[in-house]
Formats: C-alpha cells, sequence, structure tokens
C-alpha cells in the first residue's frame, strides 16, 4: 500500500508500506525483493516527495490485522497529514481516509448532520486514527472512541496530544467486545445527549454492537458512515426493526442520507446515513442535513478553490443523487427524491439491493 499527504505542506510525504509473507522463502530471497524496492524510491522523485518505507514481516495470514510490526527500512515509520485544522500522525496499519478533500467534506458534513451541542457525549466506533472524532471534539463535551487496531489507536492518542484535545479518550478493543462495557460506565450527566458515529469497514457492524446500540435507551441519534450499502441494509434491519420478538429497546427511524464521493471515477462512494430514535427529530436533522449538504456541494462547485496545478485528488463530493434511478450507484435503491436544499431521504421500505451492472456513477457536482 502507498499513503500519500496532501496538506502537510511540500514536498508531499509517501509512505510505501510492504507486506512480505516469509514462509517459504529464504532470508536471502525476501531481504533482495526489500532492497530493489528501497533503490527504486532512494533515487530523487519527479515531482519531488519525500520518501518512507515499512517492511511487515508476516509468517502467516491471520485475518484483516496486521500482526507483525511495521520496521521503517528508509525514513519514518508515519507521515503526517492535516485535514480540518488538525494534524494527524497515520501509520502503515491505521485505517486512514485515502482522500483528504474529501475526508475533510466528510467531517464537514457529519459535524452538519450529527447535530452536536456543548453536551453532547459522541461515540466514535470504529475511530481509526480518531480523525473523525478529534475534529468534532470541538463541539462536544467529550468523546470517546472504539477501536481494534492497537496502533490505530496509538495514533489517535498521539493526535489528540498533538492538537491539545482534551475531551477524547479512545479504547483499543473490538466493537463488539468494548461497546457495553463504554455505555455501562456513562453516568447520567454524560447521557443527557448521547449521539453515535459508526465508521465499519466494509462488512459492517457486528451484531452485539448493533444489539448494545439498540438497547441503549440514551442513544438518540447514530449517524452511520458506509462504504458499502448492502452490508448497511443488514445494519439497518436490525437497527429499524419493530420492538418485541426478543429484539429490545425502542427502533430507529431512516431520515437522512448523504452520499459523498471519496472515490472519484469509481463505481464506489461513501454514504452518511442518519438513524433516529424518534421520528420528532426529522425535521430538525434534515434541517441540519440540508445546511450541511449546501455547504457541500457550494465547496464542491467553486473551482477557483484549487488551482490546476494543485497536486490534491481529484474529488466530487454530491450532495446526493437526484432520484431513486440515480441511487443505484450506491448499490442500494435508498435515496429518494431530494428537496430543493440538496437533502436526501430513504425510507426502511426503498432498501432493496439493486443490479450492480445499472451501476452509472451520478456527477452532480464537477470534480475539484
Amino acid at each position: 500500500a502507498v499513503r500519500q499527504s496532501f496538506n502537510a505542506g511540500a514536498p508531499p510525504a509517501l509512505l510505501v508500506c510492504l507486506a512480505v509473507k516469509v514462509g517459504g522463502f529464504s532470508d536471502e530471497a525476501v531481504e533482495s525483493q526489500v532492497a530493489a524496492v528501497i533503490a527504486a524510491f532512494d533515487a530523487p522523485l519527479e515531482p519531488a516527495a519525500t520518501v518512507s518505507i515499512t517492511v511487515q514481516r508476516e509468517s502467516a495470514r491471520q485475518g484483516s490485522v496486521p500482526t507483525a510490526r511495521a520496521e521503517a527500512v528508509l525514513g519514518k515509520p508515519w507521515i503526517d497529514e492535516v485535514l480540518c485544522g488538525r494534524s494527524f500522525r497515520v501509520s502503515p496499519s491505521a485505517f486512514f481516509q485515502v482522500n483528504s478533500r474529501g475526508a475533510e467534506q466528510l467531517c464537514h458534513l457529519l459535524r452538519g448532520v450529527a447535530g452536536l451541542s456543548a453536551t453532547t457525549t459522541l461515540l466514535d466506533v470504529c475511530c481509526g486514527t480518531g480523525t473523525i472524532g478529534i475534529a468534532l471534539a470541538d463541539g462536544v463535551r467529550q468523546v470517546i472512541g472504539i477501536e481494534v487496531n492497537a496502533e490505530a489507536v496509538r495514533d489517535a492518542e498521539r493526535n489528540a496530544g498533538r492538537n491539545q484535545v482534551t475531551n477524547v479518550r479512545f479504547v483499543a478493543a473490538k466493537a463488539e467486545d468494548a461497546i457495553q462495557d463504554v455505555l455501562a460506565s456513562l453516568d447520567g450527566s454524560t447521557t443527557q445527549h448521547l449521539v453515535a458515529i459508526v465508521d465499519p469497514p466494509r462488512a459492517g457492524l457486528h451484531p452485539q454492537v448493533l444489539r448494545a446500540l439498540r438497547e441503549c435507551t440514551p442513544l438518540s441519534r447514530i449517524v452511520f458512515v458506509s462504504c458499502y450499502l448492502p452490508a448497511f441494509v443488514q445494519n439497518a434491519l436490525s437497527l429499524c426493526r419493530p420492538q418485541g420478538g426478543g429484539v429490545a429497546g425502542a427502533p430507529f427511524q431512516l431520515t437522512t442520507a448523504i452520499p459523498v464521493d471519496l472515490f472519484p471515477d469509481t463505481s464506489h462512494c461513501e454514504v452518511v446515513i442518519v438513524l433516529d430514535r424518534s421520528a420528532t427529530a426529522t425535521s430538525a436533522v434534515t434541517a441540519a442535513g440540508a445546511t450541511a449538504a449546501r455547504a457541500t456541494v457550494a465547496a464542491a462547485v467553486a473551482p477557483n478553490d484549487v488551482p490546476a496545478s494543485a497536486s490534491a485528488p481529484a474529488v466530487s463530493t454530491t450532495a446526493a443523487s437526484t432520484n431513486a434511478t440515480d441511487a443505484s450507484a450506491m448499490s442500494v435503491s435508498a435515496v429518494d427524491k431530494l428537496d430543493d436544499s440538496g437533502a436526501g431521504s430513504v425510507s426502511p421500505s426503498s432498501l432493496s439491493e439493486s443490479d450492480p451492472q445499472q451501476a452509472k456513477r451520478p456527477r452532480t457536482a464537477p470534480y475539484l
């Protein structure tokens, strides 16, 4: 994998992360290949870039989380990136969005739709290096991040320190193992306004996490960041189905869905989906979503913000698709026709998987 900084100053930093399966190969063969990669990047690059290379020597593949420690063989074993005016350290195996400009738009959008206030306790589930929680910490009482990757949690703690953010704490554990203890640790004063932002991997949330969120009575809103909508649909069924029959906790309702094009010129996009415990909050969250969507689209259609020679990646941020047919580009026909403000809505009845062969990316705003 290759990571690149875009906002941390010039020249940009490149972090080349090599994962080498050493079982079955001689040490000489492995080191020869590593040396060849180092030689390829050790010469001056055009355009200029600061290059670091790390190597993880894995004896066997054990799940999706690397078990071997990354060893720096050239430069330092991390890069620095700046998002939303905050500085972040990114290690080789820690999750961090690959599109920095799009990630900033995503954070601005989350701030707009989450309905945060000075009394909010924000649960940042699957928090990675703490990007979302740290970016939003100035608008809430406290942030609690949960992340399975211990290296990412170490980065998150460093990132909070380097940005002097003191109202955050992070838990290094599987979300399904930690969520109940985290919720049980909150007292009445910290659950007056409880909001969760979840940004799970492609497979979605574990059933135990869904159950804990559903049964947490003070939790009024979940903002779900989905990179794979079919998995979200399955999660939504657990969160939104009627109470009873072994299902505890009042159901959530889907109120707003806004796609964000983090992966331009591909068939993939992130979708921010707001779920509220009570239908009475629908008008409030839709208004917040409309405000955030207008700001997002305004940024996306302002070509003067980025010079033609800028090295930042191209990104198109869409407020939402224009109708349910266009929503097939998101793999699920979930987005209803928009209102004039640019906010979309979804209903559980519209959640049906579409034919992926029909998926074509809608472009409602030009690329930056």
